[in-house]
């Protein structure tokens, strides 16, 4: 039987519930050995699947767990990991090894963990410290003290309890799957699908701790071996215009830049005339200019506009936001000419800090009062010319 490729085909066979499995084809690191960070480009292969997906949209890849710390929370549980267990979740009976690598967030502390520890310890010390945490005058240490402990933090100071072995599972979050944007166009790729992902890596007591889900992709996965769980997260507005005439400005430092990759692949093989604009953002240039070649091969053959900021290649920092603001003038020349203007990337601070850049540039090149920029940017949204993909 063939392989529907119809997208809407597509989305009834995978899901959250029932994934597709592929493989890892290639892992590159993108960053030089330089880098204080480790970025990675990888390539799915995605043949003999029904898997589609356009411009914009992510992929849902469901982690594993490292199993060297799953055999560290059995030690500290004593249990072993061939032990059976009957897991309600999926209504079958899995090894302790198996929930705890691939079923459950081993890495993350509940505050129902801490309560059932509470009730089933009989160290008086222990039961008073953990009662004082869950009282409701607490409840903000309660929150800071989930966020900067883990299950292996928790465990080693209140483990082992006389606590049943289900009812510890229960306690454990279920581990659910990471979204990443597609970097790479279907048209360009039929068979294949390419990602950007950094290695989230974090320093606590002298200790390397890492992101669940980029180590597992990064570390742990094994290239043609391993079988990812996966689904396409399709996109509602976060896409290349259906106008090939329109100018497109994006804003995808770090990356954030993934999606950028797969939308002008596509515009450049349906033969779009819309300029492309792109601020791209790192580190530094040596070390962190992911997919150098292929932005500035488009910049010589007059395919993209191209500004970078690298915020430490100079004494004061420079971000997407400052160049954003030094092209000004040319900014509102494009949103004049019906320019979308996309961003992705982190939502804490850089999403906020482009789009008072935008504001900015609004106000001062339209000539128009703050509360008036205010409602041409709502415009934009409201047009969809002006779209965030931001985490």
């Amino acid at each position: 039987m063939p392989i529907p490729k119809d997208s809407s085909v597509c989305n009834q066979l995978y899901s959250r519930k029932n994934p597709a499995f592929i493989s890892i084809s290639e892992r590159i690191l993108l960053t030089k050995p330089e880098s204080t960070k480790k970025t990675f480009h990888f390539v799915l292969d995605i043949r003999n699947t029904a898997i589609t997906f356009k411009p914009g949209d992510a992929i849902a890849i469901y982690p594993e767990n490292d199993p060297l710390i799953a055999l560290e929370v059995s030690q500290l549980l004593q249990q072993d990991l061939k032990q059976q267990i009957y897991y309600a979740r999926s209504s079958k009976t899995l090894s302790l090894y198996e929930l705890l690598v691939k079923e459950k967030n081993i890495s993350r502390l509940t505050s129902s963990m801490v309560k059932t520890f509470c009730s089933y310890t009989q160290n008086p010390q222990e039961k008073k410290q953990l009662e004082e945490l869950l009282h409701p005058q607490s409840k903000e240490h309660l929150v800071q003290y989930l966020t900067q402990t883990n299950v292996i933090d928790f465990l080693k100071t209140y483990a082992p309890i006389n606590i049943p072995l289900e009812k510890f599972c229960e306690n454990l979050s279920p581990l659910l799957p990471r979204f990443y944007s597609i970097a790479s166009s279907q048209l360009a790729h039929p068979d294949r699908l390419e990602l950007t992902i950094v290695l989230v890596e974090m320093k606590k007591n002298n200790c390397i701790q890492y992101g669940t889900g980029s180590h597992f992709l990064c570390n742990l996965a094994k290239l043609e071996e391993t079988k990812l769980a996966v689904y396409i997260q399709p996109t509602i507005d976060f896409t290349i215009p259906e106008d090939s005439t329109a100018p497109i400005i994006m804003v995808g430092p770090g990356t954030g830049v993934a999606p950028f990759r797969s939308f002008i692949q596509e515009r450049l093989i349906k033969g779009h005339t819309g300029k492309n604009w792109l601020f791209f953002g790192e580190r530094n240039r040596k070390y962190d200019f992911f997919y150098q070649d292929f932005w500035e091969n488009l910049v010589t053959t007059k395919k993209l506009n191209l500004d970078l900021a690298f915020s430490r290649d100079q004494e004061d920092k420079v971000y997407v936001q400052h160049k954003l603001l030094m092209q000004a003038s040319k900014i509102w020349h494009w949103l004049k000419e019906g320019a979308y203007f996309y961003i992705c990337g982190d939502a804490k601070q850089m999403s906020k800090d482009v789009e008072k850049a935008l504001e900015q540039i609004i106000c001062s090149q339209g000539k128009l009062s703050q509360e008036e920029a205010l409602i041409y940017v709502k415009a934009l949204k409201k047009q969809k010319r002006y779209v965030k993909e931001v985490y």
